[in-house]
């Protein structure tokens, strides 16, 4: 392929350094400007994993406290993307059943494709993924994890029985959200499952400080544009010198260390190659049009990943072991209600399987002993087996 001339030769490094004024977290525009990559590739560029093709749509959220600049960073990219000749892109506010009719209308040839073969790419921008993922909507969930799987037909059957079918669906995903929004809306029954796996949680509670009259307006975004269609432009299989074959093999075998260790990652664990492939590529497309994955493209791949990778699990402080305060008010409340109810002590396992739908199931014995041993609760052996009677206490503090 030809290499059509760019403005930036590191596209993303660039362009992050051109936006700096905004004040977002290096880490999100560094993320979004890596998803508006992947959006833009769509179906028609492709890297290869174990015989099946691999595509650039990413689930990314970027997760932290309100203020510290998700929305600026994800503007940037929608920008971006809305400047491109038919891009799809979801409105403001996007429900599960606008995001499934409006995908179920696309039907895009892809350019420069011998076979005539169609797609539906459709990317959401989303400041606040809360209003899109509604609280513990497991369902929509399942289907989010089908969509980003890159199926070859997908179908969704509706209330009235009519089936909204969309062919080679290729959907990307950029949301805020803040750490307690995960907790409500994703909620801790979805850890362990298809979609968190697939999600990219990349946080900060940062609040840069930038002049805000360095810059009165924002810079123009022309010259990254134009690269970005270049980008567009691209199509087919994306190799990997021998290099970084090797570098990459070596990497995989070893298990791609150091791995989180966190048991709510253990799922997510098992498609850390996907992601590492992903970035790889973009990184590829975003410095040229060679195709060719090197081995500097793979050493930044596994930068970006780690560095994500360091911060994540300050993203779910709501959820498990870091929100235990919170899960401790409600156990003791719960303990109060059922003991004034049954007027007997609550049986150690009545009180396990109540928990196993409110608290991660790693964090139950934890938490047990910790209302024992701060005297929210009183231990007795009925038949053999514990029994919790619960103390009153004027306050939780």
């Amino acid at each position: 392929m030809i290499d059509a001339i760019r403005n930036h030769p590191s596209w993303i490094d660039d362009l992050i350094q051109h936006t700096n004024y905004t004040g977002s977290p290096e880490i999100y525009r560094r993320w979004t400007f890596i998803t508006t990559i992947g959006a833009t590739l769509q179906r028609k560029v492709w890297t290869t994993l174990r015989g099946r093709p691999l595509f650039c749509n990413f689930f990314t959220i970027l997760a932290g406290p309100s203020g510290t600049g998700k929305t600026t960073a994800l503007l940037i990219g929608k920008e971006l993307l809305q400047g491109l000749p038919g891009m799809h892109m979801a409105p403001a506010a996007l429900s599960k059943e606008k995001l499934i009719l409006n995908m179920s209308k696309i039907n895009q040839q892809i350019l420069g494709a011998k076979d005539m073969r169609l797609q539906s790419p459709y990317a959401a921008f989303l400041d606040e993924l809360s209003t899109f993922i509604r609280p513990k909507d497991y369902e929509f969930m399942v289907n989010l994890t089908d969509l980003y799987d890159n199926p070859k037909s997908w179908g969704y059957e509706t209330l009235s029985r009519n089936t909204n079918k969309i062919e080679n669906p290729f959907f990307t995903l950029l949301g805020g959200i803040t750490p307690k929004g995960i907790m409500e809306n994703i909620g801790r029954a979805a850890f362990g499952t298809g979609f968190t796996s697939r999600c990219n949680f990349i946080y900060s509670d940062k609040r840069v400080y930038t002049d805000p009259f360095e810059i009165m307006e924002q810079a123009p975004l022309g010259s990254f544009s134009a690269d970005l269609k270049a980008i567009a432009a691209l199509s087919g299989p994306v190799r990997l010198t021998p290099p970084a074959k090797a570098f990459i093999s070596t990497y995989f075998r070893q298990g791609l260390p150091p791995a989180p260790r966190d048991p709510r990652l253990e799922d997510y664990n098992t498609r850390r190659e996907i992601h590492f492939l992903k970035l790889a590529t973009v990184y590829c497309c975003a410095e040229s049009g060679s195709m060719e994955i090197g081995i500097r493209h793979a050493e930044m791949a596994r930068d970006t990943l780690l560095e994500a990778e360091q911060h994540m699990t300050q993203a779910f402080e709501f959820l498990g072991a870091s929100s235990a305060f919170e899960s401790i008010k409600y156990v003791h409340q719960w303990l109060i209600n059922e003991y004034a109810t049954t007027k007997a002590p609550i049986p150690e396992l009545v009180l396990k399987r109540k928990l196993m739908s409110e608290i991660n199931p790693q964090h139950i014995g934890v938490l047990l002993e910790e209302l024992i041993g701060a005297g929210y609760t009183k231990v007795a052996s009925a038949n053999g087996t514990r029994v919790f009677v619960p103390v009153q206490r004027r306050t939780l503090v």
